[in-house]
């Protein structure tokens, strides 16, 4: 569960921390979605 943080955590850094709100809010529900954004992010560099 850790690890899912630190990665939403690296791209919002990376360009903006606003899909990281909806990460840590759908990371509550369920960590998949979380990954899943979080790709996607890197997707759209």
């Amino acid at each position: 569960m850790g690890d899912t943080h630190w990665v939403y955590l690296e791209f919002a850094t990376e360009k903006r921390f606003a899909p990281a709100a909806l990460l840590v809010t759908w990371g509550r529900n369920g960590h998949k979605y979380s990954l899943k954004a979080a790709i996607m992010d890197q997707s759209d560099l």
